[in-house]
């Protein structure tokens, strides 16, 4: 059945108790007001922020389980665990006992557990407005509770000990309570887990990359030792692109006219390769007096305009930046052999035979005389499209990778409930004699010049078919640069929620409540808008053209990936960019996988990797914080300075609102005009090196 008031009931569960859980989705409509001041009086604060400005910023109480809706018990129980975690989370026998006597008769009751978690997410989503709603229930004191008492069980010796004649293994008991500390902050019917983890913005000092390293510490290896999760990965040095290895050509003084045909099934990652290869060529002329005689044609084969639901923001950007608005792609010839590899609807791979997607191409490819007649082929997504395109066709070729080398391969064993890696392992034999055939062009293929559209793609495919490739970021050339003018001029600071696939998860959908109501709570001495690119849970999208996007005063961005173009998009414009943390970004990606990190393989034929100590690609749902917080230094915001990152949604509030705009976006496009400087004269290298006169 179904109500307007609370959705349609998709499925009911057995009976805990006096209770019934069910599953129901509400309207999408509904976006619902967060409470204010007025309708929580009592004022809790972010007291554990690392941020100290951002201390004295109100929080919602039932955080802090403080006010008068709350035991008292629990706040005084919150100053002495957040005093022990500035102390750095020392043993203490005291405090265990008390964080026992706390938890006593709750962990051990579904009901209470179903029934004050449910009535903690409903009130996080603000269909309920009042702390009462809770009844008492404090879940992050539940959370740290368990947490302290197993950090002093692990910390015990010896590790097996006896009381009345029976024995008990400390750490044993440990592993009990992280598990009980981790299950409080995940729903149970999700595998990544943590939707409930916003614990970084309470009072409480406990953090959720202590709870799950030591758990997955003790999964692996029982027994061993307490550690806070401390960050051992030194920072690299930025480097924005990668040096060329290529010997430099030259411009011939035939060229008076050149046909560019760009081939892909991502708008602005073809449409940016394309336009770096035109301008690098206009620079590479210019510097011998001759680039107002050289004429550059520009032709797109492929699918801009995918039919899946949610990327319908593609089809306007193609509008918006080729002016082709209506066009239909069923005849475009490329598009209709992408058909035949990712579903144009599910974006699932589809299975296929890599020899005859090649023959198939090479009968396009002299069939079409918009490709027969180019000079140059410009192709960028997926891939797997540039890589059958070198094999297909003797035509110079300039290959901008902005995928993982397997996005498009149908992985025959990937089914695991458990996991979103899809990984190769070395009996799908034809992902492996693929990767060959990648190791052979690049190494042989005179004709083609490819760059990694970032640093960690280019470590990836090192790590996967050993081979060195040159990398250069997007650089968003359809933008143009500089072109930011929100200034933060009429008292209020506004800013935009970039579109990220994090918020369709139920984490995210939680988080942006949160944040909403710890803007709400603090504007008046605060004064800052938060405007999200999507409605509830982003079932309907909210498309803003990039000169809208351009009059924010700052934009944020929970990344989809480790390369993503939205982050280059806003950099060129200049426009103050604020991001998570590494820790933040690990509670992310745990929720909403990248897609660069969710494809594994490496041919069998490779010696033993010891440049890095794990490999470019992971489970989300387990992978520990190690693993992404060493990879995420790859990442794009990594390698370009001036990313204002955030440790805390209070810490965002306070950043954003000292920060110095037009500094910063000074800053940011001097930086930005040399990286172009840097990267278009790689590019030409690296073109020149494959092109050859024309008759």
């Amino acid at each position: 059945e179904s109500s307007p008031m609370f959705g349609e009931v998709l499925r009911i569960h057995r009976t805990v108790g006096e209770i019934v859980p069910v599953e129901v989705q509400r309207p999408t409509e509904d976006l619902l007001t967060p409470p204010t001041t007025e309708t929580n009086p009592h004022r809790c604060l972010a007291e554990a922020d690392p941020l100290i400005e951002a201390r004295a910023l109100r929080i919602p109480c039932f955080l802090n389980c403080e006010g008068p809706d709350f035991d008292h018990r629990w706040g005084e129980f919150r100053r002495k665990v957040l005093q022990n975690a500035m102390e750095g989370h020392p043993a203490v026998e005291e405090l265990t006992v008390e964080a026992t006597l706390m938890n006593k008769g709750i962990v051990e009751s579904d009901e209470i557990l179903i029934h004050g978690r449910s009535r903690f997410i409903s009130r996080l989503r603000h269909e309920y407005t009042h702390d009462g709603h809770l009844e008492g229930f404090c879940l992050f004191g539940i959370t740290a509770a368990a947490f302290l008492k197993g950090r002093y069980m692990l910390g015990m010796e010896p590790k097996e000990l006896e009381s009345h004649g029976r024995r008990f293994f400390p750490h044993q008991l440990g592993l009990a309570e992280m598990e009980t500390a981790y299950t409080m902050v995940t729903d149970s019917d999700s595998k990544g887990g943590i939707e409930f983890s916003f614990l970084e913005n309470s009072g409480w000092g406990v953090a959720l990359e202590d709870i799950v390293s030591n758990l997955e510490r003790q999964k692996s290896q029982l027994g061993a030792p307490f550690q806070l999760y401390q960050p051992k990965w030194a920072s690299l040095q930025m480097r924005a692109t990668g040096l060329s290895t290529r010997q430099a050509g030259k411009f011939h003084p035939s060229w008076e006219q050149l046909r560019i045909c760009g081939l892909g099934d991502h708008l602005t990652a073809t449409f940016d390769a394309v336009l770096m290869a035109e301008n690098s060529l206009r620079l590479g002329l210019g510097s011998l007096g001759g680039e107002q005689t050289l004429k550059i044609h520009l032709e797109f084969l492929g699918r801009y305009c995918p039919k899946h639901a949610g990327q319908g923001h593609q089809c306007r950007q193609r509008c918006e930046l080729l002016g082709s608005c209506h066009e239909d792609e069923d005849t475009d010839p490329v598009a209709r052999f992408l058909d035949g590899v990712i579903h144009p609807q599910t974006l699932e791979e589809l299975p296929f035979d890599l020899d005859e997607r090649r023959e198939r191409l090479r009968e396009i490819i002299l069939g079409d005389t918009r490709l027969r007649s180019a000079d140059l082929l410009v192709c960028s997504h997926p891939t797997l499209l540039c890589m059958v395109l070198a094999e297909a066709s003797e035509k110079p070729l300039f290959v901008h990778a902005s995928s993982t080398l397997l996005y498009g391969l149908q992985c025959l064993r990937c089914a695991a409930v458990s996991s979103n890696l899809r990984y190769f392992d070395h009996s799908q034999g034809s992902a492996h004699s693929y990767l060959q055939r990648i190791r052979s062009l690049l190494v042989t293929k005179p004709q083609m010049s490819f760059l990694a559209e970032g640093r960690f793609l280019a470590e990836q495919i090192q790590y996967q078919v050993g081979v060195q490739v040159s990398w250069v970021p997007p650089l968003a050339m359809y933008i143009n640069e500089g072109s930011w003018y929100g200034q933060g001029q009429q008292g209020v600071t506004q800013v935009v929620v970039l579109r990220s696939r994090f918020f369709v998860s139920l984490m995210g959908e939680l988080l942006r409540s949160l944040l909403r109501e710890i803007v709400a709570l603090n504007y008046q001495k605060y004064p800052l808008e938060v405007v999200f690119l999507g409605k509830d849970k982003q079932f309907e999208e909210q498309w803003l053209s990039l000169q809208q996007l351009a009059g924010f005063d700052a934009a944020i961005l929970w990344p989809n990936d480790l390369h993503q173009r939205t982050f280059h998009e806003v950099y060129r414009m200049g426009m103050p960019l604020l991001m998570p943390d590494a820790d933040g970004l690990y509670r992310a990606q745990k929720m909403s996988n990248w897609g660069y990190s969710s494809y594994g393989a490496r041919l069998v034929t490779l010696e033993e990797d010891r440049k890095h100590p794990f490999p470019p690609w992971w489970n989300s749902f387990n992978a520990t914080p190690e693993i992404v917080s060493y990879w995420e230094r790859f990442a794009d915001w990594q390698q370009m300075p001036h990313v204002q990152r955030f440790s805390s949604l209070p810490g965002l509030v306070v950043q954003t609102l000292q920060l110095d705009l037009r500094k910063t976006s000074f800053d940011m496009l001097t930086f930005h005009r040399q990286l172009c400087k840097d990267a278009l004269d790689l590019v030409s290298h690296e073109i020149l090196s494959v092109m050859r006169p024309t008759n």
